[in-house]
């Protein structure tokens, strides 16, 4: 076995907690010997979900189907500039009615 400085051993034991080698069945005494193999290995690799993780991504994968259903609605709606813009059903100014007439009229008094 060797000695190694104590900076050598907070340093690379740091980073060895931080990649989660351990469940990889990687030793401390392996990870100490060639560092770099094994940062290179595992440094990408996704890790399992914690079962929290698990449980919001269950819930997220449930209202997923809804979430595709509201898109595909807004697709249906006419686009602009790649926006969609959904139709105004209203009309501010009926024509031809009472109430579109916004002209002032003098009123004999």
């Amino acid at each position: 076995m060797s000695m190694y400085h104590p900076n050598y051993l907070s340093h690379y034991g740091e980073r060895f907690i931080r990649l989660g080698l351990s469940a990889h069945g990687v030793t401390f005494e392996q990870y100490l010997a060639a560092p770099s193999r094994y940062e290179i290995k595992y440094e990408n690799e996704f890790r399992p979900l914690l079962p929290a993780q698990r449980a919001v991504q269950a819930r997220l994968d449930a209202i997923g189907f809804a979430v595709e259903r509201v898109e595909a609605e807004v697709d249906e709606l006419p686009h602009r500039n790649g926006v969609a813009i959904e139709p105004l059903r209203h009309h501010c100014r009926p024509k031809r009615s009472r109430k579109s007439d916004f002209t002032r009229r003098v009123r004999a008094c």
